[in-house]
């Protein structure tokens, strides 16, 4: 039997694993070698004795242990859990079947998981079928992009990954990439979150969510998710797997109705190691099985019902035991090991499930002589616990809150989750002023992926609660913002802005880093933070400030973001190299932007098709899109070909427009043709001046306009229309608002779209009387913004 130990594993924890479990032999590196055991460093070995000569083996039986994992207990040491090779083999026996693959020769499995989770088991099984395991390297594996990235080199078919980590990767564009060999998503080890399920469903990939206890061999039930199903379900029984749904008396409930599963069947391990109490308490023997004959069932603790179909929806824990990262942590041990610091009389743990980098400890702690500073206690918990299960928060108090009974009030510690926030000392670092630019956002981004209220150039991520999770967002963060690529072990050497500031001035190659800035998103307005911010996307040429009229016709508490090209270079006439590259870039600071708040997207003209094709990305990345508004925009029917180069009258043509004075109907069919010759001749500064002469003479307008911003303009706009040419849209999920001017109708100015056609809920039309360039100006403008704050309600309170 083997017992597999994290390297990273407390000091003292691995040497009462060892004891505990009575280890012989440790292979591993030098510096591993455990009391009462010898040490095997298996890449020392000399060549002769590598798969040379015979060795004698003796008969193995199918209920002999093969492995004992070790997780979490609730008497401040952890327990073993141990498995047989009848287990094994029985989970060997149903994954084809449960992951739908009709031959293993033809997969490549990732072997994802650290092999302390047995989740591992289920990744290298397929070996013995003829599948290619490719290992993930420690480092690509904290890097979402560079995972991604190495789905693409190793081949990978088939992924296994923890939903906090497929969030990860789908935030980074996991499941926009069609250029992948992918075929299979696995999840498991803590709860699929909502509003990832959606996205998954529509990916095209089978997708599978899959449940089980350690103590019944990786697997239990599973779910393949796909748009039959509406929300997560923990699915059915795999191979081998019975289940049953009890009362606290231990009644059998009836169909629907809520209970505590229990497990019976081939995939029951024999129990806990040297821990034969907890193992007749959690492995009962209940009278279940055909007529009335006693059963052996593992009772789970999970609290379950059985919904429409016949899968399993699971409704939360009927114990202290939760999930951290996909880690079974028990709130007893953390609080065990607290109370033996010789300075704590008193502590509790709870779970904050407000923190947006997702669930975390959080502990409180009563201090019996001069108060122990967060840093010492935090250090105590280190040597005896793994890093998963040391808090990222521990606050002292004077007493902890309790209730009329006289008991511990987690309720009341809960609540004050949400309203701690480090403001000094080792937790926080020194708030004085950040040393440049770069430091500044690197503070900034430090709050946003910690979810703290303040913070500084001292700040360090991981004794804030930073983990290998909340590292990887924050990475790929500094990617996108900074073009410079931040490795994970810099990360951990440099933890604070200041140092990975200097890191960053200098650029890894010596190359100094780019400017810091938020790319291509504006905010208009700050507005309250509790509401769902509105995000604007601009037209042909670039410029979100044409939505100036419509921010100030809103609520001031409406917060209002808006989307604006950064990016193309009108002078060089280069810049994105399709419209999806566009609208990956914009969903990425969008969803930066939101947060888990969501957002409403509007899109006037072109800045419509952007705001559907964000909202389609957003939607796969399991961002909340509430609404999407299209305002006088339409795709054509037809599919054309993108032309060889882009008609550079398109966009002096649009920026002249622009430039007619409210009420007008601006250039006819006639006069575009007659000008746009002229236009195509001209470029620079020549070509803005010749822009503005021209309103002056059709219109009697004078614009105070620079001409070479003027011509910027306007290279933009011809080269934002070339770059749509022929593109369509892809059904959304969200909601469609649309209004269209009146006169753009008429006059066949716009193809009216169906937009029905292209989302899954509902599209409402309005027509308003003006032009498609007045739509947005006052007064006109008053009425639209009338409409968006009418869907804007309406979807708020769920009509």
């Amino acid at each position: 039997a083997y017992v597999p130990i994290e390297p990273a594993e407390a000091e003292e924890r691995r040497r009462w694993i060892a004891d505990d479990a009575g280890l012989t032999r440790v292979l591993g590196p030098p510096g591993y070698d455990l009391p009462g055991t010898a040490l095997i460093d298996v890449r020392s070995l000399p060549a002769d004795a590598r798969g040379s000569g015979t060795v004698a083996v003796g008969a193995t039986r199918p209920d002999d242990i093969a492995y004992a994992i070790y997780t979490s207990g609730t008497t401040g040491r952890p327990k073993a859990t141990l498995a047989t090779h009848a287990t094994m083999l029985n989970v060997k026996a149903g994954l084809a079947e449960c992951f739908e693959v009709a031959d293993w020769r033809r997969e490549t499995v990732s072997l994802n998981g650290p092999l302390v989770f047995d989740v591992s088991l289920q990744q290298l099984l397929p070996m013995l079928d003829g599948a290619t395991v490719a290992v993930v390297p420690g480092p690509v594996r904290l890097d979402p992009e560079a995972l991604i990235a190495y789905v693409a080199e190793a081949g990978i078919t088939l992924l296994d990954v923890s939903p906090a980590h497929l969030q990860l990767l789908v935030e980074a564009g996991l499941l926009e990439r069609r250029d992948l060999p992918l075929r299979r998503l696995i999840s498991g080890g803590e709860a699929l979150p909502g509003p990832l399920w959606r996205p998954l469903s529509r990916s095209g990939l089978r997708v599978f969510n899959c449940y089980g206890p350690t103590e019944c061999t990786v697997n239990t039930t599973v779910q393949k998710v796909d748009s039959t199903v509406e929300r997560p379900l923990i699915g059915t029984e795999v191979h081998g797997a019975t289940l049953h749904i009890a009362d606290e008396k231990g009644r059998l409930v009836p169909y629907g109705a809520a209970g505590e599963l229990y497990i019976s069947g081939e995939g029951l391990g024999p129990g806990y190691l040297n821990r034969p109490e907890l193992t007749a308490e959690r492995f009962p023997v209940l009278p279940w099985g055909p007529h009335g004959e006693p059963l052996r069932v593992y009772r789970t603790g999970d609290r379950v019902r059985l919904a429409k179909g016949g899968a399993v929806e699971h409704l939360g824990r009927l114990d202290d035991q939760v999930k951290i990262r996909g880690n079974r942590v028990e709130l007893r041990e953390v609080t065990a090991t607290l109370l033996s610091h010789p300075a704590v009389g008193a502590a509790e743990t709870v779970v904050d499930e407000s923190h947006p980098g997702g669930p975390r400890l959080h502990a409180f702690v009563v201090t019996s002589r001069s108060p122990a500073r967060e840093e010492e206690l935090r250090q105590h918990l280190a040597g005896y616990l793994p890093g998963y299960m040391v808090p990222a928060r521990i606050t002292a108090l004077d007493t902890l809150p309790t209730t009329v009974a006289g008991k511990v009030d987690r309720r009341a510690l809960r609540v004050l989750c949400t309203g701690q926030a480090p403001t000094d000392g080792v937790t926080a670092g020194v708030p004085s002023g950040a040393a440049d630019g770069i430091e500044e956002r690197l503070i900034e981004l430090w709050r946003e992926v910690l979810g703290l209220t303040s913070a500084g150039p001292d700040s360090h991520f991981f004794a804030l609660g930073g983990h290998s999770l909340l590292a990887a967002r924050l990475i790929t963060r500094v990617r996108h913002e900074f073009s410079v690529r931040l490795p994970h072990a810099t990360l951990l050497e440099r933890a604070t802005p200041r140092r990975c500031a200097e890191y960053l001035r200098d650029g890894p190659d010596g190359a100094p880093a780019a400017a810091p800035g938020r790319g291509n998103l504006l905010e208009l307005r700050g507005g309250a933070t509790d509401r769902v911010p509105v995000v604007c996307f601009h037209p042909l040429g670039g410029d979100a400030l044409v939505y100036q009229d419509l921010v100030d016709a809103l609520p001031d508490h409406q917060p209002v973001y808006a989307v604006f090209d950064g990016r193309t270079d009108p002078r060089g006439r280069t810049g994105w190299e399709s419209p999806e590259e566009m609208v990956r870039a914009y969903a990425t600071e969008v969803a930066a932007a939101t947060g888990t708040r969501g957002c409403h997207l509007v899109g006037w003209s072109l800045g419509g098709l952007i705001a559907h094709g964000v909202a389609d990305l957003l939607e796969r990345r399991g961002v909340a899109v509430h609404s999407v508004s299209i305002w006088d925009a339409g795709c054509s029917p037809v599919r054309y070909a993108r032309p060889a180069e882009p008609d550079w009258s398109m966009g002096p043509l649009t920026v002249l427009n622009t430039l007619a004075p409210a009420g007008s109907q601006g250039l006819t069919a006639e006069r575009s043709a007659r000008l746009g010759d002229r236009f195509r001749r001209l470029t620079g500064p020549d070509l803005g001046r010749h822009i503005l002469r021209t309103a002056e003479r059709l219109w009697g307008v004078r614009r105070d306009h620079e001409p070479r911003a003027v011509a910027d303009r306007a290279v933009l706009a011809s080269l934002h229309h070339w770059l749509f040419t022929g593109w369509r849209p892809e059904v959304i999920d969200a909601p469609v608002s649309v209004v269209w001017a009146s006169d753009s109708l008429r006059r066949s100015l716009v193809a009216r779209t169906d937009w029905n056609d292209w989302t899954r809920a509902a599209a409402q039309e309005t027509e308003i009387e003006a032009t498609h360039y007045s739509l947005i100006r006052k007064p006109v403008v008053g009425e639209v913004a009338t409409h968006l704050m009418k869907t804007v309600a309406t979807v708020a309170t769920g009509h």
